[in-house]
């Protein structure tokens, strides 16, 4: 496996929103908010082609970095009960990046690493 970085450049609207997309293959393994001069935003990120959400997270006040799991499931795709170290990572092809109340025409940076 190889490790790869892909960032996109996050510029709001008058209104604090954008949404952008970002292709990547394989395994996420984590992503890096760069604030910039964003104000607060709220962050939702999802697999464009499943809408699975991978992270929301409101009033983001800091560059931050995430780790990308979510709770194993069984063959039937009910979560696993009594298995709360138990993780799977995240596959994509295609993420959607919606900001929300992030001010007016402001910028940042979103980096995220996948395993291919």
């Amino acid at each position: 496996m190889s490790l790869e970085k892909k960032s996109v450049t996050i510029t709001t609207a008058a209104d604090g929103t954008f949404t952008g997309y970002l292709r990547v293959e394989g395994v996420v393994r984590k992503m890096y908010l760069s604030l910039g001069t964003l104000d607060t935003p709220d962050i939702d990120i999802s697999d464009n082609d499943s809408g699975e959400l991978l992270l929301s997270v409101d009033g983001v006040s800091s560059s931050t970095c995430y780790y990308t799991k979510r709770l194993a499931v069984a063959f039937d795709g009910s979560e696993l009960t009594n298995t709360a170290n138990i993780y799977t990572e995240f596959c994509s092809t295609t993420l959607k990046i919606a900001i929300s109340g992030g001010g007016a025409a402001k910028s940042g940076t979103l980096t995220v690493w996948t395993d291919r």
